[in-house]
This record gives C-alpha cells, structure tokens and sequence, in this order.
C-alpha cells in the first residue's frame, strides 16, 4: 500500500499538461467558457455532450479554480431522480461532474464545491486515472 501511494503522489507531482497531454482546442475553449457569465451553462452542456476521447484533455485542464459564470447545474440522475441539480462553486467542481458523466468514474463529491483539500485530491485521483488508463495513447 505504502508503494502504492508514493506511485501515485510522483504521478500527479510529475504531471505536466503541456508535456503529458495534446489538448484538444474545443475543450479548451469550452473549459474556458465556463467562468463567463453569458457562456458558462452553454459551455457546460456541450461538455457533457463530449465523448470519452475529452477525458485526457478535461483532465489536464481541471485545475481551473475560476469561479464558475453559472450558479447552478442539472445533469441526468443515474439514481432515482431523472434529474439531480447542482451548486459548483468552481470551474474544477464543475469538470468533476463532467468526467464522472463520460468515464462513469467517480474520486471526488465536488457537485456542490469543496474544500481545497478535496480539489487537490480530486486533481491528483483523476491524473493517476490519465496515467493509468491512457498512458499509451498519451504524447
């Protein structure tokens, strides 16, 4: 467990976006978009809409402590609501709910904000996940 753990910490800590990702342009405009008042919800619905190719380029990019332009999100339920609505505070809070969306993974409760802790870690889960799952197709 202990080799475990400080595999996945030199992961995130070796982690360079420029270096370890190709990100896609769209993506970027669309992460980008979601701290704007007039474009943010839109921004964010299209990235709901991306296909698990995004998943590297969402995951490069989520350390974006932006406020978010939008006060609320509501995204399809797999529970017993068709629909669950959410409070974000950030721009990172918002990509959590995105990649858990497409990948059907989950490392962090940041749908209505979190700690800084909690971000961090959830940045760091979800690099060791980029490392582990597309580590091939990465560069």
């Amino acid at each position: 467990v202990k080799n475990e753990v400080m595999e996945q910490e030199k992961i995130s800590h070796n982690f360079e976006r420029k270096k370890d990702v190709r990100i896609k342009r769209k993506v970027k405009r669309l992460v980008n978009k979601l701290s704007s008042s007039k474009d943010g919800a839109y921004a964010f619905e299209k990235l709901m809409n991306l296909e698990e190719s995004a998943i590297p380029s969402l995951i490069a990019l989520m350390d974006d402590n932006s406020a978010l332009g939008f006060d609320q999100i509501s995204v399809p339920s797999r529970g017993f609501e068709r629909i669950a609505h959410y409070s974000p505070e950030l721009v990172i809070d918002a990509l959590t709910l995105v990649l858990y969306t497409i990948s059907k993974e989950s490392f962090s409760q940041l749908s209505n904000g979190g700690s800084e802790l909690q971000r961090r870690n959830a940045i760091d889960s979800w690099r060791v996940y980029l490392y582990r799952h597309y580590n091939n197709t990465l560069h």
